[in-house]
């Protein structure tokens, strides 16, 4: 069968995300190899040694801190350990996030009439700001800032709010399982950026049976879990992108 032009933007958009995650997941086994060599040249006694750090009061310069190697062991197993995993995670949905929602704008751009889809806890498109008419020169023009803004309005929403609006929009199913473990990934990291690692309620409210821990405890983050981050977001990719071209391909 003959691929359209949206399938093979959607199949591109599928493609880049994953050789992104997969790329983060290559980075960190070789960072974590070469750190782990030099956590073990470390002695496990001995005087501070000089590090150059940034400073600024004026301008920007350098000066020394002093840390002991026992010291820098501890931070680098530390990185190695879980801060690496927790970076990634961060930067991972980030992306993820933006692999959704290009999707949308995609579909958006090709039935411009979705535009008009609305669902609860997104608040509905009625109107074209009129700056979007006088600064544009063409429809089409006028058409791509007005799907823009609509892409950062769903945005700002929870993660079962715009799935849910992704499925209206796509017509793709978001009630595989896969869809439920990535919104616990989004909430896990929503932790690490909002809430210094410590399961809160909102955590709770967000993932129902899926929650990995206990209200005031530190969420749970070691290699399993990455593995698991990084095979889940790539699984959806794939519902969406199976998904997707049986929609758009009949």
């Amino acid at each position: 069968m003959r691929k359209t032009s949206l399938d093979m933007k959607i199949y591109k958009l599928h493609i880049n995300i994953v050789k992104e995650l997969n790329n983060s997941h290559i980075f960190i086994q070789k960072t974590r190899e070469i750190m782990s060599l030099e956590v073990n040249r470390l002695e496990p006694n001995g005087d501070d040694r000089a590090y150059n750090v940034p400073v600024r009061k004026d301008t920007l310069f350098t000066k020394e801190a002093f840390r002991t190697d026992k010291e820098l062991k501890g931070i680098l197993n530390g990185i190695i350990d879980r801060e690496l995993f927790e970076n990634f995670i961060v930067t991972n949905v980030s992306r993820f996030e933006n692999y959704l929602f290009m999707t949308l704008k995609e579909i958006i751009i090709k039935y411009p009439q979705k535009l008009s889809v609305n669902i609860n806890g997104i608040k509905p498109y009625k109107s074209i700001p009129l700056d979007f008419i006088t600064s544009s020169q063409t429809y089409d023009e006028v058409l791509s800032k007005v799907i823009s803004d609509r892409i950062i309005s769903v945005s700002y929403a929870t993660p079962q709010q715009y799935l849910q609006f992704f499925q209206e929009v796509t017509g793709c199913s978001t009630q595989f399982i896969e869809f439920q473990d990535y919104i616990e990934i989004k909430a896990t990291r929503d932790l690490l950026i909002h809430n210094d690692k410590i399961i809160n309620d909102i955590y709770l409210d967000k993932v129902g049976d899926r929650r990995r821990g206990d209200l005031n405890q530190i969420i749970p983050i070691d290699s399993d879990y990455f593995d698991f981050t990084i095979a889940t977001m790539k699984r959806v990719s794939g519902i969406i992108r199976r998904e997707l071209d049986l929609i758009y391909n009949n």
